[in-house]
């Protein structure tokens, strides 16, 4: 320690602040979790989002990333520890959901960015890691000669009428 306090002291550097700057620094990238940024974030962007979207998300947030990475530092987070949180939602059999997840991730890290809490971003490349999305399956569409049987089920179905007025309309005027 002593060799270590000289050497700074050759180069002007007093040992006694450069460690006292040092616990600062360190005291602050433990308080800056990333459930308190996470939250910062989440409260500056509520505003913009209808209640049922913000309930939405509040509870991915608080399940997916929270529950995983939440007590870790945001500046010491990295792509690899991301990612194994993503891959949880991806086990739950959800690909769409674990993309979701990740682009929250990623707005959280752009915050922390912005207000200085981390340097870097490890959502960056994820996406390459993750399993594609599920295909879409596209409904057949109804032959022409089908129609007078779809129209015919249609009225005698339960639906509200709003809904078979809607559906018949669109029939007349789709071309």
């Amino acid at each position: 320690k002593m060799r270590d306090a000289r050497k700074l002291l050759s180069r002007d550097i007093d040992p006694s602040a450069k460690r006292k700057t040092e616990g600062d620094e360190r005291r602050e990238t433990n308080a800056n979790t990333f459930e308190l940024v996470a939250n910062e974030w989440f409260a500056t962007n509520k505003s913009k989002w209808v209640e049922s979207y913000s309930v939405r998300l509040r509870s991915r947030l608080d399940e997916d990333l929270i529950s995983v990475l939440g007590k870790r530092p945001i500046s010491l987070i990295r792509s690899p520890e991301l990612l194994q949180a993503i891959r949880k939602v991806e086990a739950r059999d959800a690909p769409e959901m674990a993309r979701r997840i990740l682009q929250m991730a990623r707005l959280v890290f752009h915050y922390g960015i912005a207000t200085g809490r981390c340097e870097t971003d490890p959502t960056i490349g994820i996406n390459k890691a993750l399993r594609p999305p599920k295909p879409v399956k596209s409904r057949t569409a109804l032959r022409a000669d089908q129609l007078p049987d779809f129209l015919t089920s249609l009225r005698s179905s339960a639906l509200d009428q709003g809904t078979k007025i809607a559906l018949e309309f669109t029939l007349h005027t789709f071309v």
